[in-house]
């Protein structure tokens, strides 16, 4: 199967996950937020912003690949 390629830089995945990277800091810090039922979100925005990270890492270093949810193949 041949890989997609994509018109998305490296750095956009990169500014993508600063952003979720200081929506998780903001939840985190948030004064107003309730004790319970909060962790998922932030949970999710802090490994949104791993996940894109690494994305904007692997596509500096192989732009040609359309990289999707399968980890194992791109290890």
């Amino acid at each position: 199967m041949a890989a997609k390629t994509s018109e998305r830089p490296a750095l956009l995945f990169f500014i993508r996950a600063q952003e979720y990277l200081s929506a998780a800091h903001e939840l985190l810090r948030s004064p107003n937020r309730p004790r319970a039922g909060w962790w998922h979100p932030i949970y999710f925005c802090y490994s949104h912003a791993v996940e894109l990270a690494l994305k904007a890492f692997w596509r500096t270093h192989r732009p040609e690949i359309e990289y999707g949810h399968s980890l194992t193949d791109l290890y």
